[in-house]
């Protein structure tokens, strides 16, 4: 679904742009969407184990560094599971529609002044 979904929307967009502002948009979709999947995980990964950790993609035995920011006793393993996926997508969700929320009532209150 995810795959169509930007697929789609790149689709969408090349149709109605240049070549050149389509390969930007792409790109900025690409690194987007990268930037919050490694949002998302290490969100997860911290919450999940109460360590932020980076292993050798190439080799798990290798660990590049880690690090304990959450005491064990204070993991909530749940989020390790895909509904932790859910939970943490609902709460990142939540908090940019708030931010959002907070930037237009912020201008429209600059408006009226």
């Amino acid at each position: 679904v995810v795959n169509c979904i930007i697929l789609g929307r790149a689709e969408a967009f090349a149709s109605k742009n240049s070549v050149f502002d389509s390969a930007l948009d792409g790109l900025g979709m690409g690194l987007g969407y990268t930037v919050s999947i490694i949002l998302m995980s290490a969100i997860r990964q911290i919450i999940a184990t109460g360590i932020l950790s980076f292993d050798n993609p190439f080799d798990a035995a290798q660990n590049i560094f880690s690090i304990r920011i959450i005491p064990e006793d204070f993991a909530i393993s749940m989020f390790s599971q895909p509904f932790g996926a859910f939970c943490t997508f609902a709460c990142l969700a939540a908090g940019l529609a708030a931010y959002k929320s907070h930037q237009q009532n912020k201008a429209k209150k600059l408006e009226k002044e």
